[in-house]
């Protein structure tokens, strides 16, 4: 790429010293910016660039031509727009112009070899619906003098079909180009055709073209950008029928272009490079050999571009990585609030186990040894009644005592996993039990986890069980109870089991027993879990309780 930039830039000043001031890129517009000379090896574009127009100048008297070509879009040389023309002028009885056409011919037929008699002809045709009150039409073959045009036309092999309104028979008209004088010449006159009103007759000439045969052709040789000239027809108009059809048919090569000045224009052009050139070639198309040459280097967008998209990268990495972060620390702050009110929970729950141990419990604990020794001092004083009350008075304060007692341990969360609810209610079911004189068999695990259990489940589960045991002391007059404990995949299952009298579940026998019952369902639904009840009158009591825990283990409250 290096080496290929400096060969361009060492023929850009090469071929800048040679042609001088004969050929030019006077300028070029990049969108609504303009650069001049000098340009440099290269001229850089933005990838948002539209319109690019390069202002060319070439030499005007010498009859050469401009071409340009640009590397990697077009695909050959290209001649800046210009003509010759083939007119055709009808006219009335009175010689008087109604109608005329013009057949532009522009450009470079394919097949040309600089010079028109070893070209390729390709044939042409051409209708006009014959005006009204034309009687005639006559020929003309111009070198369009405008424009600073120059180049080389022939034509060969001319023919008109004349067709009359009120028929489809074609009369053809011979336009002979073979007869004249000094036809071997350039100069020569053939028969029919003579050099028109033109400005410099001698560019009409006279050719010998070699195929099919050697024959006679029309030319125009135009090498003078402010002149031209003209064939026309000569002798006798060529008589026609208004409404009729003028069909014009004839072979052609040409090569045709201009001198001086021109604007050659691209649009929207892809990222990449490329090299304007811009060349000087003889009125007949054959290069001089004098060029100049630009580079052009459009740029790609920045969304093209490898840095951009490793900047991208970059930037989404560290994006991500900060939202990642904000999104963690969003996490971890909401944790850490949780874990602060749940924090502020168990410090209010553990003053309110402390309020009401420390002065309720102390306080009924108090009244029922105060009990004790009302009831001993009376001695023989008391009398039944007294007695009774007495009595009443130190068993509901001790009934309260244990009720304050259990309130304390369901909310103290010290106690809130499953290893301190079965201890505390082994401990209860067997005071409990023994008071009642009732032998109690214990089927727990010695390797039960250290599961997280909040206060809500332990005091239901309490509840239940205890409702379970006061039925049996109450009703079942039973011999022994089974307490049973197991945790299976999560779930912590109970069962109390005795061997007494049993009842009949849709109607239980002793008052109150069915509200009992309803409520130690209530309470397991509150906790998510089951119960079941299997008895029968005779057949003893068997209650299932089941409770989801949580399968994490506990962690180590924060202080």
């Amino acid at each position: 790429m290096q080496l290929h930039r400096l060969v361009i830039m060492c023929a850009f000043v090469l071929t800048a010293l040679v042609a001088e001031d004969d050929l030019q890129i006077t300028s070029v517009d990049v969108d609504q910016t303009v650069y001049v000379p000098p340009y440099g090896p290269s001229l850089t574009l933005s990838s948002t660039t539209r319109s690019l127009r390069f202002h060319l100048k070439g030499p005007v008297e010498a009859g050469q031509r401009l071409r340009y070509r640009l590397d990697g879009v077009d695909p050959v040389w290209r001649d800046p727009p210009n003509r010759m023309r083939i007119l055709v002028n009808f006219e009335n009885a009175k010689k008087e112009v109604v109608g005329s056409r013009d057949f532009d011919l522009v450009g470079e037929t394919e097949g040309w070899q600089d010079d028109v008699e070893r070209s390729v002809f390709h044939p042409r045709r051409e209708m006009i619906t014959i005006p009204a009150q034309a009687t005639n039409a006559t020929l003309s073959i111009l070198s369009h003098g405008e424009d600073l045009g120059v180049g080389v036309l022939g034509v060969d092999n001319l023919r008109v079909f004349i067709t009359a309104p009120d028929s489809a028979q074609a009369t053809t008209v011979e336009l002979d180009t073979t007869s004249g004088r000094d036809m071997e010449t350039v100069l020569g006159s053939p028969t029919f055709w003579f050099r028109g009103f033109g400005n410099r007759a001698e560019i009409a000439e006279v050719r010998i073209r070699s195929q099919p045969m050697p024959h006679p052709i029309l030319v125009l040789n135009d090498s003078d950008p402010q002149r031209y000239g003209n064939w026309a027809l000569a002798k006798r108009p060529i008589p026609v029928r208004e409404g009729g059809t003028f069909t014009l048919a004839w072979d052609t090569a040409h090569s045709i272009g201009r001198s001086g000045v021109h604007i050659a224009a691209y649009d929207g052009l892809k990222p990449g490079t490329y090299v304007f050139r811009t060349m000087l070639t003889e009125s007949n198309g054959s290069p001089t050999g004098r060029q100049i040459y630009l580079q052009l280097v459009v740029e790609e967008p920045l969304h093209q571009r490898w840095y951009f998209w490793l900047v991208t990268l970059v930037l989404a990495v560290i994006a991500g990585t900060a939202l990642g972060f904000l999104f963690r620390r969003r996490v971890l702050t909401r944790r850490l609030e949780d874990l602060q009110r749940r924090q502020s929970l168990v410090r209010e729950r553990e003053r309110i186990a402390r309020d009401l141990h420390d002065n309720i419990g102390a306080g009924l604990t108090e009244i029922a040894m105060l009990g004790d020794l009302v009831h001993s001092e009376l001695g023989e004083l008391k009398t039944t009644e007294m007695g009774t009350r007495v009595a009443r008075i130190r068993q509901s304060a001790t009934e309260l005592a244990r009720s304050v007692d259990e309130i304390v341990w369901a909310i103290n969360p010290t106690h809130d996993n499953l290893t301190h609810f079965v201890n505390y209610l082994t401990q209860c079911s067997s005071q409990f039990l023994e008071s009642a004189n009732l032998p109690v068999r214990y089927v727990i695990p010695s390797d039960l986890p250290t599961l997280p259990i909040s206060g809500k489940v332990r005091h239901n589960l309490f509840l239940v069980v205890r409702e379970a045991l006061n039925n049996i002391v109450k009703y079942a007059q039973p011999s022994v109870v089974h307490l049973k404990i197991t945790l299976t995949e999560g779930v912590l299952t109970i069962v109390v089991e005795d061997d007494g009298v049993g009842f009949d579940l849709d109607h239980p026998a002793p008052e109150g027993t069915h509200n009992g019952i309803d409520n130690m369902r209530r309470r397991t639904q509150d906790v998510s879990g089951t119960i079941r009840f299997i008895t029968g009158p005779g057949r003893g009591t068997r209650i299932e309780v089941e409770a989801p825990l949580p399968s994490a283990p506990l962690q180590p409250r924060g202080t």
